[in-house]
């Protein structure tokens, strides 16, 4: 994947998402402010971590791009992990506000009952959120971005606390007014419950999560396609960010010259960067074997 046509895609999908949230966050506090709704001020602070939490994400994913020096001899794509979980932090400080402030209202009685506008409101982050956070996780995987893919399901989760509004404006208005500050704390426990799902996705990217049977599938069937090799096995993946590292052997014949078995690995090595796009690096060890019946090389 050429790093240009990455680039330009986090920056594209990054000033959409900024520029949506700004829109919701702007209107959001103001229709909540108004129309007496802690649930939609609250969604109005979410809406604003998102785009803090999308700018980190850029910072994380723009540093992953630099490219490989003496100190980092497999570049910085980790970067993006690490920026996931400075976004974790901030969800969790976030959702921890929110839960706080919604909970003394109920203990204390301090609720009414906000305005049908909150719904409709509600109603349009429904939408917007819906359209962003599906173009965020599309382009995010299409560029193997884990930050923007995390961005993107923490930008997916506005959709369920726009939808618990609309309920809590609903109930609130036929006598239920408590409802609004219970979707408040409600929006903040989906906010903590993102973030916990943000920790583990990029953690794993970090402590090398072992990839799905299918990858090593592919990995194995590939190689073993070349002619020569008889068996491939110690296959190893590790995730760097977008790009992928793999470390394997495979088994050729122990009567097979240096050069030929050279020859073996390289083609190896060649057909697995340019089946498996995300592949950045393939080291490939040959280990001899004894072939009955089989004639010298």
């Amino acid at each position: 994947m050429a790093d240009n046509f990455r680039e330009k895609s986090g920056k594209k999908v990054t000033l959409v998402a900024v520029l949506a949230n700004c829109f919701l966050t702007v209107f959001n506090i103001a229709v909540g402010m108004i129309a007496g709704s802690s649930a939609l001020v609250s969604e109005g602070a979410h809406t604003l971590s998102d785009i803090i939490t999308t700018v980190i994400a850029y910072i994380g994913f723009k540093y992953s791009q630099k490219p490989a020096d003496d100190d980092h001899p497999l570049g910085y794509a980790r970067a993006e992990a690490i920026s996931g979980l400075f976004i974790v932090l901030f969800l969790v400080v976030i959702s921890w506000e929110i839960i706080e402030k919604a909970s003394k209202q109920v203990l204390f009685n301090q609720f009414s009952a906000p305005h049908m506008s909150v719904a409709a409101m509600a109603v349009v982050g429904i939408f917007i959120n819906i359209i962003v956070s599906r173009y965020m996780i599309k382009v995010g995987k299409e560029i193997k971005s884990p930050a923007i893919i995390a961005d993107g399901y923490h930008q997916k989760s506005d959709v369920f606390t726009s939808i618990a509004i609309v309920i809590g404006v609903f109930f609130s208005n036929i006598g239920h007014p408590v409802f609004d500050s219970i979707i408040a704390i409600v929006i903040g426990l989906l906010i903590f419950k993102t973030a916990v799902e943000i920790f583990i996705s990029n953690v794993n990217y970090i402590i090398g999560k072992l990839p799905s049977k299918e990858l090593i599938e592919n990995i194995r069937n590939i190689a073993n396609s070349v002619p020569n090799v008889q068996d491939t096995k110690n296959i190893l993946v590790d995730y760097m960010g977008y790009s992928t590292i793999i470390i394997l052997e495979i088994e050729l014949d122990e009567r097979m010259i240096l050069e030929e078995s050279h020859k073996v690995c390289s083609e190896v090595h060649e057909r697995i960067i340019r089946e498996i796009p995300e592949v950045k690096h393939v080291s490939v060890k040959a280990s001899p074997v004894k072939i009955s019946g089989a004639e010298n090389i």
